[in-house]
């Protein structure tokens, strides 16, 4: 089917960020099996959950490309999602262990719950978290959380990421001694705060120009997964 430019930059750069954060997934698991540290098949599954945030907008395009007709909201939702809250109480599980490992449990137990409470709404009250908008002929559908419960979370999701994971991991970056390590924590709070802004955008931002999100998004990865890969030199 012929679609417009805006479909196939909207479809294909939520292809691209899914592709890198499986590319990085697969290499941290590589990274294991060489090293044995334990927490790259966490980074790893990391890696993998943040590639399918874009799940849902992936799966739509090639299926309008191929059938010519959109997946429904509920299922671009779910597809995209589902497994959002896991991927952050991971990556807040991964950010504490370094930089705040006292604070470790508590953050756990909170978005632990945080998770329950989204997977619940997500099953039961899903016509209160997603709305869908009615894509035209060659358009993607998509998908906005909405209130009572959606904007919310997906608030309190961002909120974390910058707070939290940017922040913390910035904090630390002047009393890192080793200069490679600290590099790699500059990294990890840039990336996270860039993974924030361009989150915010892509929630919120017109269709035409959610392609820009996206490339700001795989900026953020990028800086992101860089930071989590091991130093190159030898520890005792």
């Amino acid at each position: 089917m012929e679609l417009p430019l805006e479909t196939y930059l909207n479809g294909i750069s939520a292809f691209c960020v899914l592709i890198t954060g499986f590319y990085f997934g697969i290499r941290f698991i590589m990274h294991y099996n060489k090293l044995k540290k334990s927490l790259l098949p966490l980074i790893a599954g990391m890696a993998f959950g943040m590639g399918l945030l874009y799940l849902g907008p992936t799966t739509a395009f090639f299926y309008l490309l191929f059938t010519g007709t959109n997946i429904s909201g509920i299922v671009y939702g779910y597809l995209s999602y589902f497994t959002q809250p896991l991927t952050l109480t991971l990556a807040l599980y991964l950010g504490f262990d370094i930089f705040k490992p006292s604070w470790k449990k508590g953050v756990m137990i909170f978005f632990s719950i945080f998770t329950v409470i989204w997977w619940l709404s997500m099953i039961f009250f899903i016509k209160f978290f997603f709305g869908s908008t009615t894509p035209g002929e060659g358009e993607l559908i998509d998908i906005s959380f909405i209130l009572p419960l959606g904007l919310p979370m997906i608030a309190l999701s961002i909120l974390s990421v910058v707070v939290l994971l940017g922040g913390g991991f910035l904090s630390i970056v002047r009393k890192i001694e080793d200069k490679e390590k600290r590099n790699k924590s500059l990294f990890l709070g840039i990336g996270w705060s860039i993974f924030a802004i361009a989150a915010i955008l892509d929630t919120f931002i017109a269709p035409n120009f959610i392609a820009f999100a996206r490339l700001i998004m795989l900026v953020g990865y990028i800086l992101i997964f860089e930071g989590f890969s091991p130093v190159s030199k030898k520890e005792n």
